[in-house]
């Protein structure tokens, strides 16, 4: 800025030669109020112009979309290295270039921008949904959430033989959860993670240690012995009784229906977009008609829908936005 504006700044980033800089950028501030309007508004634009990433001008800027999507940066390399989202992609993105960019990450992202492009989605939701799983696919260097993609614990839910609710830690094979005995409630990036997550929600419903894994013997676990135990483990507390507290534990992950869509904006008024959950498993996003959702089956429904991976972050993703949007159309799909 100093530069095109001919401003000397000797010393960069020291206190007295920042402060003088500063001094003469008011000076020319000042200016302005005098200044006729054409050339008021010239200077305003060297000014725009000199924020924005080497390569790219105001136009570059002005013809990016103003509705909800997702956008993308590429470096010099036409490489992606930065996947975002935003109900107005122009805003959005002029605010990565007007902002403060003190920030070493803000700084050399800025420098190495050579193009953006974006996606329009219409939908906050399938906004989110594409945006991780862009970040997952393609690990740009500058998304710093969302970019584990390896899960490798699951915590696992099956009846035992006597009818108890029980839960099982175990570590992914090649296929993943695949082949594993029981139900996947919830996975993890590491063991430690799940062991944490685990004491808490035996902690929070007074869960046994023994039917979660934890004690191989024969005799009660010890939270029976602290009175942190109802009893399943000598059976003092009936499967009954003990289920309805482990399948709270299990409700919080699970959605209300096992097969479903969820309807929401589209891209234009023409259309809708839907995000299908089937098997308890989200399965992607798509885009139809609105006179084309209600014929849906769920046989049918997978060839409209862009197919995309089901992990932990997207299961959040889908229950905060539903929970945030509670009137949300849902449709439930019969079999």
């Amino acid at each position: 800025l100093c530069k095109k504006l001919n401003i000397p700044l000797n010393g960069a980033h020291r206190a007295l030669a920042d402060a003088n800089a500063t001094l003469q950028l008011f000076q020319h501030l000042q200016i302005l109020e005098k200044c006729p309007v054409s050339e008021t508004e010239s200077l305003k634009e060297n000014i725009r112009e000199n924020i924005l990433p080497p390569g790219l001008n105001r136009n570059d800027i002005n013809k990016l979309a103003e509705g909800c999507g997702v956008y993308f940066f590429y470096d010099e390399r036409d490489r992606l290295i930065y996947v975002g989202k935003s109900k107005n992609i122009r805003k959005r993105v002029q605010s990565h270039f007007s902002g403060d960019l003190k920030s070493q990450k803000s700084l050399k992202m800025k420098h190495h921008i050579r193009r953006i492009d974006y996606q329009i989605t219409g939908s906050e939701l399938i906004a989110l949904l594409l945006e991780s799983d862009l970040i997952k696919t393609h690990q740009p260097v500058f998304n710093r959430s969302q970019r584990t993609i390896r899960y490798r614990y699951g915590l696992f839910s099956q009846l035992s033989a006597d009818g108890y609710l029980t839960f099982s830690l175990q570590r992914f094979g090649p296929k993943g959860p695949n082949g594993i005995d029981g139900e996947l409630v919830i996975a993890f990036s590491n063991k430690k993670q799940a062991q944490s997550f685990q004491d808490r929600i035996i902690t929070k419903y007074r869960l046994c240690q023994k039917l979660c894994g934890l004690y191989k013997n024969r005799g009660p676990c010890f939270n029976y012995h602290l009175k942190l135990c109802n009893g399943a483990c000598v059976g003092s507390e009936s499967p009954e009784d003990y289920n309805l507290r482990a399948n709270q534990a299990i409700d919080q992950f699970c959605y209300d229906f096992p097969d479903f869509l969820i309807v929401t904006k589209g891209r234009n008024a023409d259309e809708k977009g839907v995000v299908l959950i089937r098997q308890g498993l989200y399965r992607g996003f798509g885009f139809l008609p609105e006179d084309a959702i209600s014929a849906l089956a769920i046989d049918t429904v997978g060839e409209h829908i862009q197919q995309r991976a089901d992990n932990q972050d997207i299961r959040k993703i889908i229950n905060a936005f539903l929970a945030k949007h509670p009137k949300t159309r849902i449709i439930a799909l019969d079999k």
